[in-house]
């Protein structure tokens, strides 16, 4: 794992699409399919078991209400859930957060499954193309901020 934590950095977080109860969700640099967002507490924290309970529920209240944004967003209702704790269980930053997969039928090219592609893209340079550029990332990035707000109001 890095020792500069990007998800306590002010400038990743100010990219966020949403917050709530000291959470922010994050659009994916390296989206496994269209919608794949993190959710990240906002205090450095690594790992969920040290969690106090209260902020335990808060991490799944915040997880649930952007799963449902997520569902409207990008038209499913479908989602593959992934915690990874620990180097060992493909963790590849010490900051704990939670994916959010939405999945549609044949999403995936045949034969491959979320978590190899999640695996993958984890191992990726800068100069993969599974990585988004910079300013599609900012444009979906916007979108999700602006339909959020929407949602709120």
């Amino acid at each position: 794992m890095k020792n500069e934590c990007p998800f306590c950095n002010p400038n990743v977080i100010k990219k966020s699409f949403a917050d709530e109860s000291g959470y922010y969700a994050l659009y994916s640099h390296a989206p496994v399919t269209p919608g794949h967002s993190l959710i990240i507490p906002y205090k450095h924290v690594t790992d969920v078991i040290s969690m106090p309970e209260n902020e335990y529920i808060e991490l799944f209240k915040f997880a649930r209400k952007t799963m449902k944004f997520l569902n409207t967003y990008f038209k499913t209702n479908e989602f593959d859930i992934s915690l990874q704790q620990g180097i060992n269980a493909g963790q590849s930053v010490e900051h704990l957060h939670l994916h959010l997969i939405p999945r549609k039928m044949n999403d995936l090219p045949a034969g491959i499954e979320w978590y190899q592609r999640l695996n993958e893209n984890q191992l990726i340079t800068l100069d993969s193309k599974l990585l988004l550029e910079e300013g599609e990332f900012n444009r979906i990035s916007e979108e999700l901020r602006k339909a959020w707000i929407n949602e709120q109001v």
